[in-house]
């Protein structure tokens, strides 16, 4: 359980906010970013970089602009330089591009251990649903990872509530066989 709860840790769109948070953070201290500003507080403490922020910040990215970005970081009380804007959607970009190759490797590892023909894989999440490039990078690198293996992405609105009821209901059906 305790292996499973961290491994959330890195790919989970709850924690995410604050990997890069903490990566901006040591930066900023280290004096390799938001040089000649004032260390923001805001920045520095703890959840206050919410994953739904790093999204828009790779919205950014995607597009090639920065308003986004500019816009965030001006929450903090940060006016960033060309240079700043640059490492934060990097490290964005780095730390979101981690998680899916992490949830991927996994995925590619239980499509070769199913050995099906065609799965469908659901996912749930907020992380899933909005940041701009998440289900395109898992499906490269499922595909890269899991070659000739025949799959397709589903958002699932509510899957955990709906995977818990077919438990549940699975586990009704055995009970009344073993009866």
């Amino acid at each position: 359980f305790f292996l499973l709860l961290r491994f959330e840790k890195y790919i989970a769109g709850k924690y995410l906010g604050e990997v890069v948070r903490v990566i901006l953070a040591k930066l900023t201290k280290e004096g390799l970013l938001f040089v000649g500003e004032s260390t923001s507080v805001s920045l520095l403490t703890p959840g206050n970089l919410t994953t739904d922020l790093i999204s828009h910040i790779e919205q950014d990215s995607v597009d090639g602009g920065v308003s986004n970005t500019k816009e965030i970081l001006g929450k903090f009380g940060i006016i960033p330089d060309e240079d700043d804007i640059r490492i934060v959607q990097y490290v964005c970009e780095v730390a979101s591009n981690r998680a899916t190759l992490l949830v991927s490797i996994c995925l590619a590892s239980l499509l070769d251990r199913i050995d099906k023909e065609q799965v469908t894989i659901a996912v749930d999440g907020s992380l899933y649903k909005h940041h701009p490039r998440l289900e395109n990078w898992m499906k490269q690198y499922i595909s890269l990872l899991a070659p000739g293996r025949k799959f397709k992405i589903i958002h699932a609105e509510d899957g955990s509530g709906k995977g818990a009821a077919l438990v549940s209901a699975i586990a009704q059906r055995l009970k009344k066989r073993l009866q």
